[in-house]
């Protein structure tokens, strides 16, 4: 699986890196409340939307295994019973 994975992220970024090679055209300036920011190149700007984009899953990935670590039972190998059941009806079972 991790050869796969290897070569899969190879290919995106020989992929990536054509479409960086093959758009690089100066823009128009980009215009933030009317003015005029800075110019940039197509390519840079949907490369910078693409590695924040990436981030922002990384991340969110981090935090829904972290929130699922804290709410999984210990794996201590005992039952666990609710708190209704008196110690009785434990013991019939």
């Amino acid at each position: 699986m991790g050869k796969i994975k290897s070569i899969l992220m190879l290919l995106i970024g020989a992929f990536l890196s054509i479409f960086l090679w093959e758009n690089w055209v100066a823009t128009p300036y980009i215009k933030l409340f009317g003015r005029e920011v800075i110019q940039l190149n197509i390519s840079i700007i949907i490369l910078l939307f693409f590695a924040l984009g990436f981030m922002l899953g990384i991340l969110s990935c981090f935090a829904w295994t972290r929130s699922r670590r804290k709410t999984a039972e210990p794996a201590s190998g005992e039952e666990k019973v609710p708190e209704s059941q008196s110690p009785t009806q434990q013991e019939k079972k």
